[in-house]
C-alpha cells in the first residue's frame, strides 16, 4: 500500500498536493477541537501562552523571520551580480534563483498574506473567548470579521518556514540530504512555537505548509513544461547574459568574466 501511495505521488505530486489540502480542510472542519487541544497544551489560564515568555522560543521566531529574510536578499543579490559578473553564471543556475523568488512572491507572499490573512479574519488563539480573548473560534476557510489584519488563517511564518525547504536544492547533491532535514527541523521548530505563542492553530500551520508546498509544486511544472518562454534555462541564462552585456556597454565597464 505504502509503495503503491509513493508511486502515486511520483506520478503526480501537484495531483496529491491537492487532495493533501482537501483532505486536510475536510479533517479539521469535521474535527475543529483538534485545533483547541494542541493549542490548550500552551495555555495556562492566566489567561497567557507560558511559551510567550521562553526568550529561546522568542529567539527561534526572531531567527526564523531574520533568516528567511536574509535568503531573499541574497538570492535577489545574486540576480544582480549574476548580471554583473558572468562567472556567477557557474556558481548556480538562474532557472532555480527564478523558481525560488517567484515561488515565495506567489505562495507565502500572494496567497497566504495578501489573499488569505487580509480576508479570512480568523482571530488568533490568543484572540479567542476560549484562550481569554473576545473573539469566538471559527472554522477553516469560514470568511468572519474577527479580526481585520494579519489575521490566524492561514500562518505567513509556517509558508515561509516551508518554503525555505526550496534552499535544500541549491546546494551540491551530496550535502542535500542533510539540508532538507536541517531546513526540515527548522521549519517544524518555527511552526510549532507560532502554535505555543498562541499565535496560530494547528490547522493555520499545516494547511500553510500544504498551501505553499501546492505552489511550489506549480511553479515546478511550469518551469519544466517549458511552454513559458521566461521559465526555460537558456532563455533565462540567454536573457542574464543579454542584459549584463548591455549594462556593462553603458556603464564603459569590461567586468564580465
Amino acid at each position: 500500500m505504502f509503495i503503491f501511495l509513493l508511486d502515486e505521488v511520483k506520478k503526480s505530486p501537484l495531483a496529491f498536493m491537492t487532495i493533501g489540502i482537501a483532505f486536510l480542510s475536510f479533517f479539521f472542519v469535521a474535527f475543529p477541537q483538534i485545533d483547541l487541544i494542541v493549542s490548550g497544551w500552551f495555555y495556562d489560564g492566566q489567561p497567557d501562552f507560558w511559551a510567550r515568555q521562553n526568550n529561546f522560543l522568542r529567539r527561534v521566531r526572531y531567527l526564523g523571520i531574520t533568516a528567511s529574510r536574509l535568503i531573499i536578499i541574497l538570492l535577489v543579490l545574486f540576480m544582480f551580480l549574476r548580471l554583473i559578473f558572468n562567472t556567477f553564471k557557474k556558481i548556480l543556475p538562474i532557472q532555480k534563483v527564478m523558481f525560488l523568488l517567484v515561488s515565495c512572491a506567489i505562495g507565502p507572499g500572494l496567497i497566504v498574506n495578501v489573499l488569505l490573512k487580509s480576508n479570512w479574519g480568523r482571530a488568533r488563539p490568543i484572540q479567542t473567548d476560549i484562550f481569554g480573548g473576545v473573539w469566538p473560534y471559527s472554522d477553516v476557510w469560514v470568511i468572519v470579521d474577527h479580526c481585520e489584519t494579519n489575521c490566524s488563517f492561514v500562518s505567513g511564518e509556517g509558508a515561509v518556514s516551508i518554503w525555505m525547504l526550496g534552499v535544500a536544492f541549491l546546494v551540491p547533491l551530496i550535502w542535500r540530504k542533510a539540508a532538507l532535514v536541517f531546513l526540515l527541523a527548522f521549519a517544524v521548530l518555527m511552526s510549532g512555537n507560532r502554535i505555543a505563542f498562541g499565535g496560530h492553530y494547528l490547522s493555520d500551520i499545516l494547511l500553510s505548509w500544504a498551501i505553499v508546498g501546492w505552489t511550489m509544486l506549480l511553479c515546478r511544472h511550469w518551469m519544466r513544461s517549458n511552454k513559458i518562454a521566461w521559465t526555460k534555462h537558456d532563455y533565462l541564462e540567454n536573457c542574464f547574459d543579454n542584459a549584463g552585456n548591455r549594462l556593462c556597454s553603458i556603464f564603459g565597464k569590461t567586468i564580465r568574466r
